[in-house]
C-alpha cells in the first residue's frame, strides 16, 4: 500500500514544521498514521520522524511498502537510512511543476497520463509523443534522478493502488490550517484530538455502512463492494464470452480483444485488478457468467488494521 509523507509550516510566531505520514483505509478514506513537529525540515528531523513511524508500525520497512513524497533530500535520506527495504517514489505533481520550469508546460497533461497508465507499451507511446512535442521536457524526464520507476505506475516496484501523488498528505495539511496557528502545547493536543476523532469515525463507517448482504463477512469493505457492483452493472451491458481455463483462471473474450483473469491470484492481464486490488470489468464478466460473489473476488484484507500493517505502498 502507499504511505505519503509531507510537511507544512507552522503559522505561529514560534515557527517550525508539521510532519505528516498518511495513507487510505479500506474504504478509501484518509488515514493519518503519524505526525511530528520539528524546528525545520532537514535530514536529522526526518530521521527522527521515520524512526518513530517504524517503531509504531514495524511493517513499514518492507518491499511491499512505497513512500510517496516530493523527495526532499531530508526525506529521501531518512527513508533510505531507516527503512531500506521500502520503495521510494516521487510525487508526480511535484514533477509536473518542475517540468513546467524546464519549459515543458505544453506536455504536462501527457506526463500525467504517462504516470498513470498501467501498460509499459502505452507509457512508451506517450513518451514518444512528449519527445516530438518538447525534446527538452523529454530529456528532463530521462535524467537518472527521474527514472520511471520513481513516478510511473507501469514501472513501479511496489503496488501503489493507482496513486502517483502525495496529494493525500497535502489534503491533511489543509485540515490543519487553523490548528497550526496555535502555540505548541495546545496545537499538539488539538492535532491529536482531530486525528483521534477521524480515526474513530473511519472505523465506525467501515462497519456501519456495510451492505446488509455482507454483514456476516467483515472483510469486504463498502468501497470494494460498491466498486464490484458498479463493474457488474457495466459488464451486464456488454457482449462477452467467458471460458474456464484452469482452477480459478478464465479467458474473457469481447469485441476488440481478450484477457486472462485469475481469481485465485487476483490478477487480470488488463493490469487493473492487480494494481488496485479491486475487481475490473473483466472480473465482473467472470462473476456474471460463473456466478461468483464479491466475497470471492474482492481482496479480503482491505480493512484498516491489515491494510495499514501489511503494506503501505
Amino acid at each position: 500500500h502507499q504511505d505519503q509523507v509531507s510537511t507544512s509550516s507552522l503559522n505561529s510566531r514560534y515557527g517550525g514544521i508539521v510532519q505528516i505520514a498518511v495513507t487510505r483505509d479500506g474504504n478509501g478514506k484518509l488515514f493519518i498514521l503519524a505526525f511530528g513537529i520539528a524546528l525545520k525540515e532537514e535530514k536529522d528531523t526526518w530521521e527522527v520522524f521515520v524512526r518513530g513511524l517504524l517503531q509504531a508500525i514495524p511493517s513499514v520497512d518492507s518491499h511491499r511498502v512505497t513512500f510517496i513524497s516530493d523527495r526532499d533530500q531530508g526525506i529521501d535520506y531518512a527513508l533510505r537510512t531507516v527503512t531500506p527495504r521500502a520503495n521510494i517514489a516521487k510525487c508526480s505533481e511535484h514533477m509536473a511543476r518542475n517540468l513546467r520550469g524546464h519549459g515543458g508546460g505544453n506536455v504536462v497533461d501527457l506526463f500525467r497520463k504517462a504516470a498513470r497508465v498501467l501498460s509499459k507499451a502505452e507509457f512508451h507511446s506517450i513518451m514518444d509523443s512528449i519527445k516530438v512535442l518538447n525534446v527538452n521536457a523529454f530529456n528532463y524526464l530521462q535524467k537518472p534522478e527521474n527514472e520511471p520507476q520513481l513516478w510511473a505506475l507501469s514501472f513501479a516496484y511496489g503496488r501503489r493502488f493507482g496513486t502517483t501523488t502525495s496529494n493525500n498528505a497535502e489534503s491533511v495539511n489543509s485540515l490543519l490550517n487553523d490548528v497550526r496557528r496555535q502555540p505548541l502545547g495546545p496545537m499538539v493536543k488539538a492535532i491529536f484530538g482531530l486525528l483521534t476523532e477521524r480515526h474513530a469515525k473511519a472505523i465506525d463507517d467501515l462497519f456501519r455502512e456495510r451492505p446488509a448482504c455482507l454483514c456476516e463477512d467483515l472483510t469486504v469493505t463498502k468501497l470494494a463492494f460498491d466498486h464490484y457492483m458498479n463493474m457488474r452493472k457495466k459488464a451486464a451491458l456488454l457482449n462477452f464470452e467467458v471460458t474456464s481455463l484452469t482452477a480459478g483462471q478464465y479467458r474473457v473474450e469481447f469485441p476488440g480483444g481478450d484477457v486472462i483473469v485469475s481469481i485465485r491470484l487476483k490478477t487480470c492481464s488488463c493490469l487493473y485488478y492487480s494494481e488496485y486490488l479491486l475487481p475490473c470489468i473483466h472480473v465482473a464478466m467472470v462473476c456474471i457468467r460463473m456466478g461468483l460473489s464479491a466475497r470471492q473476488v474482492c481482496l479480503r484484507r482491505r480493512i484498516p488494521g491489515l491494510y495499514i500493517s501489511t503494506s503501505l505502498c
